[in-house]
């Protein structure tokens, strides 16, 4: 509207000075209106072109508040999932610790058992003495949640009962093969069978955790466990291979620097 009335009274004015009217005081006053009016456009420019710098100055600290935020929220996602990460790991040290420890105890035991058998054996068994059935063993609960039934199995590994763990880490993989616990499954049934000096086997269910669960926690242990395994059926060159192929592809793992030193106690280099 301003715009419109300075060009109006430009009109005007040059109308009036082309019609040969000398200047009075109207034309000058005119003339002096439209200065005024051209300097208040110029500010109203002026508090404009302020107005879109305060805005774009705004509009960049909210972007970057926002990448702040962002930022922040992605760093508390990625502590969070190392906490998880350092949780599961700790745990299963934990597990594989009690499982040692176990294992340990039991060998003790055996150990006991046969130092006192040189004694035993002259002591005839009262006639009226008689053997107790062995308890059948107990199926796994077709009503047990994965974890359960997961945990179930743990727990017969740890206190020795190894058929009872077999039965329950089959039936766990059976049901549910594609669970997050399915290649810790396939990994126990192994050690299973390891504790049983079922070598053979044992070799076997620790390559199926290798070819079936090629992502899992356990591949690395399974490598170093089957080696272990033809070490024991006599098979050292097999042996030697895994090993080898653990250390390759697992070079900065635990059980690689475990590989490293059987292969040092055979004489060669790893």
């Amino acid at each position: 509207m301003r715009k419109g009335r300075v060009i109006f009274l430009s009109l005007l004015l040059s109308s009036l000075i082309f019609a040969g009217c000398g200047p009075n005081k109207e034309i000058l006053k005119m003339q002096d209106d439209i200065a005024k009016i051209e300097r208040e456009i110029q500010l109203i420019k002026q508090k404009q072109e302020e107005i879109e710098g305060t805005l774009n100055s705004t509009k960049e600290n909210l972007y970057s508040e926002i990448e702040k935020i962002q930022k922040i929220q992605a760093d508390s996602l990625l502590k969070i999932d190392g906490l998880n990460t350092n949780y599961q790991i700790l745990s299963e040290k934990l597990d594989d610790t009690n499982y040692r420890l176990s294992s340990l105890s039991q060998e003790i035991s055996n150990i006991k058992i046969r130092l006192k058998q040189p004694q035993e054996i002259y002591q005839p068994v009262p006639p009226a003495e008689k053997k107790e059935a062995p308890t059948p063993s107990t199926p796994p609960s077709t009503t047990a949640s994965p974890e359960e039934l997961y945990n179930q199995a743990r727990a017969d590994l740890l206190r020795g009962n190894y058929d009872l763990a077999i039965a329950g880490f089959q039936e766990f993989i059976k049901r549910y093969p594609e669970h997050e616990l399915a290649d810790n499954a396939q990994y126990w049934l192994g050690e299973c069978y390891y504790a049983q000096e079922r070598f053979d086997q044992a070799a076997s269910e620790f390559d199926k955790v290798i070819t079936n669960y090629p992502r899992g926690d356990k591949v690395p242990s399974a490598y170093l466990k089957k080696g272990f395994c033809y070490f024991e059926l006599n098979q050292t060159a097999r042996g030697v291979i895994v090993l080898q192929q653990l250390i390759k592809l697992y070079p900065n793992s635990n059980e690689a620097k475990i590989a490293r030193e059987r292969l040092r106690s055979l004489g060669l280099r790893p």
